[in-house]
C-alpha cells in the first residue's frame, strides 16, 4: 500500500520507501521498525495507538524487545523525515504516558494505483540503537549455555585423569590377595576391617560381574566396607592401575561400586 501525506510525501509500506513529490529521484527506505511503525500509525489515524499495543506489533511480534527509549527514538526519526519533506505540521501527535496518534485532519491518501518508481532507495540510518533479540537471555538459552560449560568441564577432567598420573601416595596399610592367573591386588585395610577376611573369590566376581579387567600389566585395589564382607549391601571401591616400573603405578582408573553382595 502507497500512502500520500499531505501532497507533499509519498510512503510504501511494502517496503518502506519515502520520496518526495517533486524530488522522486531522492527517495530513501526507513529501518524495519520504522516502517512498522509508521505503518500502524497510519492505519489507525484518528485513535490513539497504546504504547503496549506498539510494542506488542512492532517489536514483540517480530521477537525483538522493547523499550521506551527505542519507541520514542523512532518516533523522532519519523518526524525528521516528515519535516524534511516540507509538512510542518505536526504528523505525528504525542499523548503523554499514554501513547501516539495522527489526528484525523491530517491529509493521508491511500493510492490504488502502483506509483511507477525505481523501488531501490538507499536506507534511512536508524538513530536508534540496535536491538536485541528478546530470546538473549531466555530460560532455555540459560540451561543450553550451564550444559555447554558442563560438558566442557568433564571433558577438561577426563584429558587432565589420562595425562596426569594416578599414584597412591598414602601411607594406608595394605594386605595382597592373590588371584591364581590375574593380576596383582591389594586389599586396603581401615581401622575397623584390619580382622576382616576379604576372599580372593570377590576380586573374579568383580571382574566378570562389573567388566574391570584384570591381567599382569595392572595392579587392582580394592576397599570393601564391612557390610559387603557379611552379605549385606554395601560399596565397592575398585582402581586398577597400570604398572610403570620400579615398583609404581599410573593411570588408575577409578570405580565406585554401590549396594554391592558377593557371596
Amino acid at each position: 500500500m502507497t500512502y500520500n501525506l499531505e501532497d507533499r510525501l509519498f510512503y510504501r509500506a511494502e517496503d518502506g520507501c519515502v520520496w518526495g513529490q517533486n524530488n522522486i529521484e531522492q527517495k530513501l527506505t526507513l529501518p524495519p521498525t520504522s516502517n512498522r511503525l509508521l505503518t500502524l500509525l497510519i492505519e489507525k489515524q484518528g485513535e490513539v495507538v497504546l504504547r503496549e499495543e506498539i510494542y506488542h506489533r512492532v517489536w514483540e511480534s517480530f521477537y525483538l524487545e522493547p523499550s521506551g527509549n527505542s519507541l520514542n527514538n523512532h518516533i523522532s526519526q519519523l518526524r525528521k523525515v516528515i519535516a524534511s519533506h516540507g509538512i510542518h505540521d505536526e504528523v505525528i501527535t504525542t499523548i503523554p504516558r499514554i501513547g501516539f496518534t495522527i489526528k484525523s485532519h491530517i491529509k493521508i491518501e491511500h493510492l490504488r494505483e502502483e506509483i511507477n518508481i525505481n523501488r531501490q532507495a538507499p536506507p534511512l540510518v536508524s538513530l536508534s540503537r540496535p536491538h536485541k533479540d528478546i530470546m538473549s537471555w531466555s530460560p532455555a538459552r540459560f540451561v543450553i549455555i550451564i550444559l555447554f560449560f558442563t560438558a566442557c568441564v568433564f571433558v577438561l577432567k577426563r584429558v587432565i585423569d589420562n595425562l596426569l598420573p594416578n599414584m597412591f601416595t598414602s601411607n594406608m596399610p595394605v594386605t595382597e590377595q592373590v588371584v591364581t592367573g590375574k593380576c596383582e591386588a591389594w586389599y586396603l585395610e581401615d581401622t575397623t576391617q584390619k580382622k576382616s577376611v576379604i576372599p580372593p573369590e570377590v576380586l573374579v566376581l568383580i571382574e566378570k560381574k562389573y567388566g574391570i579387567s584384570c591381567d599382569e600389566q595392572y595392579v587392582l585395589f580394592l576397599h570393601i566396607n564391612n557390610n559387603a564382607s557379611f552379605n549385606q549391601l554395601g560399596t565397592v571401591f575398585a582402581s586398577r592401575c597400570h604398572r610403570s616400573g620400579q615398583g609404581k603405578v599410573e593411570n588408575c582408573s577409578n570405580i565406585l561400586l554401590k549396594e554391592f553382595r558377593y557371596r
